[in-house]
């Protein structure tokens, strides 16, 4: 479904700045991974709700796919260190630094997605794709799988997510 949304006015790539929204969007990770490996099924890492030192580590490591796709890098905008023309460029390379990197003992393709859709969604952001909780029929779930294996860049995944895509207004 190609569409005729002038996306980068619509949904500009944001810049989370601010510690405390980095936390949060750490927190919201991490809450996404436990909804996907709780609903889904999967290894969940031993005693990380009850360990705060191994809570600590996950998310340092998660701070940074953060900071490099959303925070300001001596004084540029992820915009401008990446060329993301908008919201699509920015969630898909944050998506594939999630379902690559393996910062999850598991669920990691799954967190991706449900991160990408939640992140999107908070931004006005509807996307008219299959969301089947079965990862075989998910569209989501199949192009990031397509993006781990090296079949897909985060660009193309970009363009595809751009071309599902609806303003939660229409």
């Amino acid at each position: 479904m190609r569409n005729s949304v002038q996306w980068a006015a619509v949904a500009p790539p944001i810049v989370v700045s601010d510690q405390e929204s980095i936390a949060d969007l750490v927190h919201m990770t991490i809450e996404a991974h436990e909804l996907t490996v709780t609903d889904d099924g999967g290894f969940r890492r031993p005693g990380i709700q009850g360990n705060p030192d191994e809570l600590k580590k996950l998310m340092e490591k998660l701070s940074s796919p953060i900071h490099t796709v959303f925070d300001m890098v001596y004084g540029q905008t992820p915009a401008q260190r990446y060329g993301f023309m908008d919201l699509f460029d920015q969630i898909s390379r944050f998506a594939e630094m999630l379902a690559k990197d393996h910062l999850f003992g598991d669920g990691n393709k799954r967190t991706a997605v449900r991160v990408s859709i939640a992140l999107l969604y908070a931004h006005g952001v509807v996307l008219d794709v299959d969301d089947s909780p079965n990862p075989e029929r998910n569209g989501i779930y199949q192009w990031i799988q397509q993006l781990v294996e090296g079949k897909k860049d985060y660009k193309e995944i970009a363009s595809l997510l751009r071309d599902n895509a609806r303003s939660e207004d229409e």
